[in-house]
This record gives structure tokens, sequence and C-alpha cells, in this order.
């Protein structure tokens, strides 16, 4: 592709995107300030903005190879650019050695050599490269690894470009051009939440590697093991305790019993056993009554059976046991079975489920027994006599979840209570609805910076 030029950033005003609409002049042309800006900004609009057909393809090359995207690659003209490209995002070493039938260009060995390293990135390949930092360039797109950027030794211009380029790439800041890729995480305050954020919806464990963090590193890597299905990524996870649940998320979701021999614990590992093989015997060889109790349960929620929650032990987890299975089976007499956690609770959602009002009759406590015919009737004025402020928020984020009505979250406020903590429970009844009706624009409603945040990153996960 084309070689970078000697223009710098600051020549072109950082590549601002309204500096490029003002430049005037053939050295500095308003096409090669928008493929600076498109590189930078990594994106393909502002590539379709160039009318010169090299600086266009090459505006697409880069930004395809940076997102992994093939679809930006086919916008290419020049066939043998968009084979290239295409060969990178798709890592087919197959096309690196097609001819150009329309050019009739046969790619030499050199091209094809570099096509191949770039496919298995293959940094040493570059390091012994007579083009050695285009090389590092292109692999620090590939990997989304910054610190490639650090071995562009001879080229001012492109080493600054490479790393603005990364930069954009995890916080999608220096322009005002949305790109759609990921575009609620941009949207995170905190640099190392967005990070996490871009690395997950991306699926890129590289991302992982560069949050400092320990555990927010290592949830990354559970996530994005369990997304892509790899347990070598479990692998790259540091608190022994995490690396067991990311094993276990993974061997749940792919049903893989292998992945189970992987865990530490004992107990963790006969749960997995069991859950997976759905198998409550294997439960039995677990010597304490809490972790047993718990493996019990998991393979009751797996099978949806609850005859296996009355061999629970733990009073607390054989009601969870209960509660939950309640739910998809509709069974009210399952709520009958619990003891103390979640009585109430499990009666309002079976009811509610049911669209059946009679079973809010069965509800002792007067305050959750309206709540449930307000969640019913959907009507917020019934939540209004309700005198306990805790179950009075609940039956308003409930109905407006029911509504998806993000304006009854407002009506959280003026009690006695903290006004933080009035805060963080307002702050939920608009983060779940938004999570629920995949609207990014009630998250902004709320307050907390933290909880904000995970309302984008969430939505992020979703729309990934």
């Amino acid at each position: 592709m084309k070689q970078t030029t000697t223009t710098t950033l600051s020549d072109l005003i950082l590549w601002n995107l309204k500096g490029c609409e003002k430049v005037t002049g053939e050295e500095y042309g308003k096409d090669e300030c928008y493929w600076g800006l498109g590189i930078e900004s990594n994106s393909s609009e502002i590539c379709s903005r160039i009318q010169d057909s090299q600086y266009k393809d090459d505006c697409y090359w880069n930004v395809g190879i940076a997102w992994g995207d093939a679809s930006i690659c086919g916008r290419i003209v020049e066939q043998y650019p968009k084979m290239m490209c295409e060969a990178l995002t798709q890592k087919n070493p197959g096309i690196c050695g097609r001819v150009d039938e329309k050019s009739n260009h046969i790619p030499d060995q050199d091209e094809i050599d570099l096509c191949h390293a770039l496919i298995r990135r293959d940094i040493d390949f570059c390091r012994n490269n007579s083009q050695a930092d285009g090389c590092y360039f292109l692999m620090s797109r590939l990997m989304r690894n910054r610190t490639l950027c650090e071995e562009i030794n001879s080229n001012p211009s492109q080493y600054s470009l490479c790393v603005r380029s990364f930069n954009t790439l995890l916080s999608r800041s220096t322009t005002s051009t949305t790109v759609k890729e990921g575009s609620e995480c941009e949207k995170i305050a905190n640099s190392e939440y967005r990070l996490y954020c871009y690395a997950i919806t991306m699926n890129d464990a590289k991302m992982c590697e560069q949050i400092k963090g320990v555990t927010d590193r290592d949830n990354c890597f559970t996530d994005i093991a369990e997304a892509i299905g790899d347990a070598d990524t479990c692998e790259q996870v540091q608190d022994a305790w995490y690396k067991d649940i990311c094993y276990l998320h993974l061997s749940l979701k792919s049903d893989d019993r292998g992945i189970c021999d992987k865990i530490r614990r004992m107990e963790d590992r006969y749960d997995c056993y069991a859950s997976v093989g759905l198998d409550a015997k294997m439960c039995d060889k677990i010597e304490g009554l809490f972790p047993r109790s718990k493996c019990y349960k998991s393979v009751a929620l797996r099978v949806n059976d609850s005859t296996i929650c009355d061999r629970i032990e733990d009073n607390d987890v054989k009601d969870e046991c209960y509660f939950f299975i309640a739910n998809p089976q509709r069974n009210s007499s399952l709520c009958d079975k619990i003891k103390r956690v979640n009585k109430e609770a499990c009666y309002i959602e079976v009811a509610v489920l049911s669209n059946d009002a009679k079973l809010c009759d069965m509800i002792g406590e007067p305050n959750e027994r309206l709540q449930c015919d307000a969640i019913l009737q959907k009507n917020l004025t019934i939540c209004e006599g309700i005198d306990d402020d805790n179950v009075r928020y609940g039956c308003y984020t409930t109905v407006a979840f029911a509504l998806n009505d993000s304006s009854m979250c407002s009506n959280i406020k003026n009690t006695e209570k903290a006004d933080e903590q009035i805060m963080f429970i307002r702050d939920g009844c608009y983060s779940s609805l938004a999570e629920k009706i995949k609207e990014p624009s009630i998250c902004n409603e709320i307050e907390s910076q933290g909880v904000r945040d995970g309302c984008h990153m969430r939505l992020a996960q979703k729309k990934a």
C-alpha cells in the first residue's frame, strides 16, 4: 500500500475534521488530511470523504484491518489491496498469492511473505524486514498492541500516527465523529472501564492485558474466554479463584466436562462435573455442607427439577433453589416451600408471569401484597400506598420496567434515607430499564458515574 508521507499531525491541526475542511493548497490537500484523520480515528465514514482513489483505498485498508472488518475492505476499488485486506481480516493465507486479474498484478515473494507474517501475527518477521516501520505499523493495528508503535524508528510521522490511531481505537475521544463499533464504550468516563468495554465487545484478549486493575483484568479474560469458548484465555487469569470461575463458566457454556479437570479446588471441580454432566450424585462427593448445597442447586436449575432442591441441607440455598425453579415453571406450590428467603417475591414473580391476581392474596405482608397488585395492574398510584421505602422503591422500579417508562424512576425521592442511598436505588431503576429496552439515552439519566459506566458497558455487550 501507499507509504506514509512526511506530513505531520501538527501540520494538519492534529487531523481535526474541521481543520481538514479548511485545508487549501496542493501540499496538504483535503484528501491527505482526511486520509490521516480517517486512519487516526479508525473511521470508514471519514475515508468516504476522500476524492483521490489511492488515498481512499489506503484509508479503507488501514481502517478495515484495524477493525478486522472485511466489509470495509470490500469498499477498496483496486483489486490487489482489496484481496490483501480481506486476507488479513479473514486470516486466510490462501488469498496472499492470488493474481489480480484486473491489473494483472502478480504478487512477489516479499508481498506474499509479509501477508503470511501479518496473518500469523509474526512480530519477528518485522524485525528482519527492510520495511520494518511499515510492518510494525500494520502489526500494531492487527494486534491492537500500542507497544509495537515504539518499534517504529525511522519515520516520525508514521510513529505519531501509529500512537494516535491506537489511542483512538481505545478511547474514541479525539474527534467528534462516532464510529459505530463500540459506540457505547466511548461514553464510559473511566478509562480502565472503557478499555474493558472495548475488549469484551471486540472479544480481544490483548486489550485485557493493558488493564491495570487485577480484578477487572481477570474479569475481562473470563468474559472473553466464555464468549469465544477458549480455555487458553482462562490461563491468563491471575487470581486462582477467578481462574476456577472462568473454567466453570466455560465448561457450562460448552458442555465440556474436560474443562472441569482444570479447576483447582476439589469441591468446585465436583460442582462442575455435576452441573455439566447433569448428575446430582457427583455432589455427594463434596464434603462441605454449603458447597454441596450449591452443587445440588446448580444441577436442579440446569435440569429444572425441584426434587433435587429437596436434597439441599442449607436452608437459604434451598429457598433460592425453589425460588428460581418456581419462576420458569410458574409453580406457586414451590413458593409455599420457601421458609425464609424471597417467599413474597416468589409469589409476585409467579403471579406476574401467570397473570394471576389471586396469587397476590396469598402474600401475608401488606406492603408486598400492594406491590403485587400494582405490578399486575401496572398502576403506579398503588405503589404510593406502600409505607415501607424499600418496597415502594421496588414497586416503582418494577412498574416502570413493566411499562418501559423510565420517567417513573424519578418517583424514587424525598425520604428520610441518605441522598446517596436514594441515588443508587434510582440509578438502578434507570439502569435496569435501559438494559431491558436497549436504550442508551436512559443511561444518561444516571447520576453515579460508576453505575452510568456499567449501564453503557452492558448495552455495548448486548450490541456486540
